[in-house]
């Protein structure tokens, strides 16, 4: 039993040891912080409130070399670390776990969101917006041409613009333009991004952290892949949000022509996922190994990826698993 004990702790310390170094290397690379959040989540779920503590310290000394990157960064993915540790710690259901899990990603981007303010005085859209403007004055004349021609390829093709005038446009002006669109294009779509993050990153984070907890201690059951289904008049639910915001949109009132693009895709993943369950539903029942199935999702997802929301929305309607599962396995 003391053994048992020791490996733990000395595995749980490699942890916590690996997760400083990549928070640290986080404040060059950043994205080397998604890694460390998975594995803080590990030690809050082995150690409850001794892994909360040394989660944000882990954190914490991430302000030794970039105090405003490590604020980031912490605001950004303690908050889920913490809440993922403490579900699977608790044994929470695994609906209530994602929930929470998702609401605590959401919460996490919208304190990032404030720090970005509080350090630059500026909301993520306008920062991203003066960055790409910054990264376009520190490039050649020649490469800014290209990635204008490239932005305006669509207008050229409608017969907006002409081609003369795209390779006509000074360098300053193209760069202003490009500026434009991508606030334009990040006005509509950071909502329905950011809700779509944290709903992958709460399943995520959950699914792939109970793994690992599982091979140390007891976890809360959870349905396979295959077995995930929404509720039965999910559909409905979506059909009738999204009716009222196209209404609200097309009468012109105020964002809900973002709310239309928010509801769709959120709604949008979370037929995507159902759909690529039932996919998995039917690989089963072909006795296909679990490699083979997941090789088939990436492959399926990358070519017709806009289609399976068409499909999980028509399984949640017909309710085709039921209809397979009935005697002879028929949908008829």
């Amino acid at each position: 039993m003391d053994r048992t004990k020791n490996d733990d702790n000395k595995y749980i310390a490699a942890t916590l040891f690996a997760a400083a170094a990549l928070i640290l290397i986080s404040t060059f690379f950043p994205p080397a912080a998604i890694a460390a959040t998975f594995m803080l989540a590990y030690v809050v779920a082995m150690r409850g409130t001794l892994g909360i503590v040394a989660a944000v310290i882990v954190f914490a000394a991430g302000c030794l070399l970039d105090v405003k990157t490590a604020a980031f960064l912490a605001a950004a993915f303690l908050p889920v670390a913490l809440a993922a540790g403490i579900v699977i710690k608790k044994k929470l259901r695994m609906r209530h776990s994602v929930m929470i899990t998702s609401a605590a990603t959401l919460t996490g981007a919208v304190a990032a969101f404030g720090v970005l303010w509080l350090f630059t005085g500026l909301g993520p859209i306008d920062y991203l917006v003066n960055s790409l403007g910054s990264y376009l004055g520190t490039i050649s004349d020649r490469s800014v041409g290209i990635l204008y021609q490239s932005s305006r390829f669509l207008d050229m093709i409608m017969g907006a613009i002409s081609q003369e005038a795209i390779l006509s446009t000074p360098t300053s002006e193209a760069i202003i333009i490009m500026q434009e669109q991508t606030r334009e294009s990040f006005n509509l779509s950071l909502v329905n991004a950011v809700l779509t993050y944290a709903l992958l990153t709460g399943l995520l984070i959950f699914v792939i952290t109970r793994v690992f907890v599982k091979k140390k201690r007891k976890v809360v059951s959870v349905p396979s892949f295959s077995a995930l289904t929404l509720p039965p008049r999910f559909w409905l639910a979506y059909l009738l949000s999204y009716i009222f915001t196209l209404i609200g949109a097309n009468s012109g009132w105020p964002s809900f022509e973002i709310a239309a693009i928010t509801i769709g895709g959120v709604y949008g993943f979370v037929f995507t996922v159902q759909a690529l369950s039932f996919l998995d539903y039917l690989y089963k029942r072909r006795k296909m190994q679990t490699a083979v199935r997941v090789l088939l999702h990436v492959v399926v997802t990358m070519f017709v990826g806009n289609l399976l929301v068409w499909v999980g929305l028509f399984e949640n309607i017909a309710g085709l698993r039921k209809r397979l599962d009935t005697e002879g396995g028929t949908l008829l």
